[in-house]
């Protein structure tokens, strides 16, 4: 008896058990089920050649689901263009004769081909047999031309364009690439407060560092910090652009998310800056920075904020959560950025607008409000409250009451200080 299996489910089979045996590896082939009368019949040759033994009974052959013969036809014509040089046609059919198919011709162009038993799985199509061909004929009798197409000119890709942007700048700014792999360890999942069940695991993995898809870079950021801290002078800027693997509801495939993620030893002003510079540079200009909606496991929350761009929430700032840090074993508290890329992308503008230098002089004042409201609400309402205002600086704050620097210009007249009196008593009444 000589049974014969489905060759996924017995490799999916032997590697979740992890049992690697000659007999899986032989099935897992597909090895070609007509070979068992010829090698029943060899053994039965052989035990009466070595053992002087002699059969008992008939040969009994049950083989209720006999395999079909495969049959492609080649058309020699398009063959010759194919592989770019004609083949005789007799050279053709002897290919293919010693490689084991049976041929005949169909008219004078065509050539009728049986696959044989065993090439019955991997042969479907006639780019299959011309590639049979052309391997034998050799590929180094094949002449090297070019083919005649048309060529149109592709826009650059949108993504990999801002993808070189961002690090360019990012290098500029002083921050440092690094790259990680996509699998991470259970032990660093754990480290970070993450969920293991959150995460893709593999099943076959090579190691148990790498056993699962990371869902954010900043553990793998995390750990290079820790890696680094002391063998180079603070601060120290790293920033990884890669992909992260959400799983999702309707797919058993994970959403694979370009995030651009960023981990510094400075203080949290200064990596609000350089997000602050890189939107700018990007030429996203409408950011907002506003406390956090929502938790965030990574983050402190009263020392974190969400960054925006119109109604959405494109990436988070903030110092890394202590106990993450405790974990870690970091001597010091990070601040951290993720951007998601796709959202930033949406919210670049697609061009600059330009307007003349004003040929009158401005005018630039001091003005302290006293108001409730964020820095950042208070600071784009003052932006928008005149056309007169061109340019404005927080200064600082003490308590309840914040400094800023205006700078007012006018395109048709020169401005009086009365003029800017009276806008200032607004902006003093709008808080």
């Amino acid at each position: 008896i000589v049974p014969m299996y489905h060759p996924r489910k017995i490799r999916k089979t032997s590697l979740f058990l992890q049992k690697r045996t000659i007999a899986s590896q032989i099935y897992e082939k597909q090895p070609d089920i007509e070979l068992c009368l010829p090698i029943l019949s060899k053994a039965i040759e052989l035990f009466g050649q070595r053992c002087s033994a002699t059969p008992s009974s008939k040969i009994f052959d049950f083989y209720p689901d006999k395999l079909s013969t495969k049959v492609i036809d080649l058309d020699l014509i398009w063959l010759d263009g194919f592989v770019g040089v004609q083949i005789e046609r007799e050279s053709v059919l002897d290919i293919l004769s010693d490689l084991g198919f049976s041929g005949t011709f169909k008219g004078e162009n065509t050539l009728t081909c049986s696959v044989p038993s065993w090439r019955h799985y991997d042969l479907n199509i006639r780019e299959d047999l011309a590639e049979e061909v052309a391997r034998v004929y050799g590929y180094f009798r094949l002449p090297p031309v070019l083919p005649n197409v048309n060529l149109s000119t592709q826009e650059p890709n949108k993504l990999l364009t801002t993808e070189l942007k961002i690090k360019k700048y990012l290098a500029a700014l002083g921050y440092s690439e690094v790259f990680n792999n996509s699998l991470i360890s259970k032990d660093l999942i754990d480290k970070t407060s993450q969920l293991e069940k959150d995460h893709f695991k593999l099943t076959n993995a090579l190691s148990a560092d790498f056993e699962y898809l990371r869902v954010s870079l900043l553990p793998s950021l995390l750990q290079n910090l820790k890696n680094n801290i002391g063998k180079t002078d603070l601060p120290i800027s790293i920033f990884e652009l890669s992909n992260i693997y959400l799983k999702q509801k309707e797919s058993s495939l994970p959403d694979e998310r370009s995030t651009l993620s960023l981990v510094t030893t400075d203080n949290f002003l200064r990596a609000k800056g350089s997000i602050e510079a890189l939107f700018h540079h990007l030429n996203a200009p409408n950011i907002k920075i506003s406390p956090l909606s929502k938790e965030n496991i990574f983050l402190q929350k009263q020392r974190s904020a969400q960054i925006e761009i119109g109604d959405k929430i494109v990436g988070v700032i903030g110092e890394v959560n202590k106990s993450i840090s405790h974990k870690l074993d970091l001597k010091t508290t990070p601040v951290m950025t993720e951007l998601d890329l796709p959202l930033l992308l949406s919210a670049i503008l697609p061009g600059y607008s330009y307007q003349p230098i004003s040929q009158y002089p401005s005018i630039i004042e001091e003005i302290t409000i006293e108001s409730k409201k964020l820095v950042g609400d208070l600071l784009q309402s003052i932006k928008e409250s005149d056309r007169l205002i061109t340019n404005v600086t927080y200064l600082g704050s003490f308590k309840s009451k914040h400094s800023f620097r205006i700078c007012f210009t006018s395109q048709e007249k020169n401005l009086d200080q009365k003029s800017v009196e009276v806008i200032k008593d607004r902006l003093i009444r709008l808080a």
